[in-house]
């Protein structure tokens, strides 16, 4: 005998009922299953946090790292020598960035301000443009990179100068994509193998990360988890003198991810899209962003809401032709239906939007989620028991990937014709429409 999916008809419908119902006992499971096309909230680990004593201590996220680089800057607390580092290579080139600016005037950046790779220049040469003094401002600034392809001797000539530094010029060490791991605790000598970062390479490594730990100003900018991304798009947006939405801000999020690279490039193009409007809503991201991407598995979703058989498989189609396996567009068609089966409980009951997006988006609660299923199921959800008969033919497909003579491809061709035409799954041979 089979085993039971966890997303067989029965299940999903004992935990739209045990959500409908509100019985106490039983909370978790529809809340598990109305959560699962969301990312599961950021814990104190994903900050980096650490263990004092028996209280856990939250990392400052990496805005407020930037924020706390920018008023030291606006209060002139300068530092002879920084390293920005970190996975969010947005932010570290922002700090290049404020830096500069902050220290040295435009007409002055063609003699006092330089690039230059540690990778290619000599260490001794380096220091040498360390030491020269300004031309035209009161401050030279050395923008170093490919510091960690620094050999060891070439180390110790950088710790010669560090220890004493010249006044007039700032260096920075610019290290994207790296973090400088965790300290070496009291005892440990420097042979000691680190734990992470840069310090886990060895000798070599382990004497940088001390090297600029110890001589420098470190600024780790660590990746953004979700609810981040989406504070920096709203306020990136106001720069740009534009209002964009939390929802619409979080639907960029969710389809660019939280890179910050990614995102300043969607958000010029929303930005261009709304140039003659003071703000961007939901139609402008779905329209820039989600469109631009090419067909989607949510593209699919819509077509068999509409009940758009020809649209339904040309869009499958394509999905599949840009290389999304066969298995992630089955998991989305079933994460969307079991969703809705839970929504579907709670419309009959005539629950408002704000109770729906509380059970089947727990952590952001938004109102505009509720709002699609419920538009979902007013195209969808008729004649009675089509859900159910949804959910049976989307677990039927799931066995049938696994063991089918067809290809994955015709199983799910079979599969969107279920769903479109409300047939059965017990059907199979490929129906004539299908070709």
């Amino acid at each position: 005998m089979p085993a039971v999916h966890s997303y067989s008809p029965s299940r999903i419908r004992r935990a739209r009922d045990e959500q409908v119902s509100g019985d106490p006992d039983d909370a978790d499971a529809g809340s598990q299953l109305g959560r699962i096309h969301l990312p599961s909230a950021p814990c104190l680990e994903e900050r980096g946090a650490a263990k004092d004593g028996g209280n856990a201590v939250v990392r400052p996220s990496p805005l407020q790292v930037f924020r706390k680089l920018e008023q030291e800057l606006l209060d002139r607390e300068i530092h002879a020598a920084y390293t920005f580092c970190g996975e969010e290579s947005y932010l570290v080139q922002e700090a290049c960035r404020a830096l500069t600016e902050r220290l040295v005037p435009p007409e002055a950046r063609e003699w006092d301000l330089d690039h230059l790779s540690a990778a290619e220049i000599d260490p001794q040469d380096l220091v040498s443009a360390a030491m020269t003094l300004p031309m035209l401002g009161t401050r030279r600034v050395l923008l170093v990179a490919d510091m960690e392809k620094t050999r060891p001797e070439g180390l110790a000539v950088w710790q010669r100068y560090l220890r004493n530094p010249s006044s007039s010029t700032v260096v920075v060490f610019s290290l994207p994509g790296h973090s400088l791991g965790e300290e070496r605790e009291e005892g440990e000598s420097p042979s000691t193998p680190a734990r992470e970062g840069l310090s886990a390479k060895g000798k070599r490594g382990i004497r940088l990360a001390d090297l600029l730990r110890k001589f420098t100003a470190v600024y780790e900018f660590d990746a953004l988890n979700d609810q981040e991304a989406v504070g920096w798009v709203v306020e990136r947006m106001t720069r740009e003198q534009k209002r964009i939405s939390p929802d619409a801000a979080q639907l960029l999020v969710d389809q660019v991810g939280t890179d910050l690279h990614a995102l300043e490039n969607e958000i010029q193009k929303l930005a261009l899209r709304a140039l003659e409007r003071d703000e961007v809503g939901m139609e402008e991201v779905e329209d820039v962003v989600v469109g631009q991407r090419g067909f989607t598995v949510y593209h699919l979703r819509d077509a068999i809401a509409e009940q758009d058989l020809a649209r339904s498989l040309r869009i499958l189609r394509r999905v599949l032709e840009l290389g999304v396996p066969e298995s992630v567009v089955l998991n989305s068609l079933v994460e969307h239906f079991m969703t809705a089966a839970l929504a579907s409980g709670l419309v009959k009951q005539g629950a408002p939007d704000q109770r729906i997006a509380e059970v089947i988006d727990p952590k952001y609660r938004r109102d505009w989620i509720a709002r699609k299923y419920r538009r979902f199921l007013s195209l969808y959800d008729k004649p009675e028991g089509r859900l159910e008969r949804a959910l049976e033919a989307l677990a039927k497909a799931d066995l049938a990937l696994k063991l089918s003579y067809q290809t994955r491809r015709r199983i799910l061709e079979l599969l969107v014709y279920c769903l479109v035409k409300d047939r059965p799954a017990e059907v199979l041979e490929v129906p004539a429409e299908i070709d």
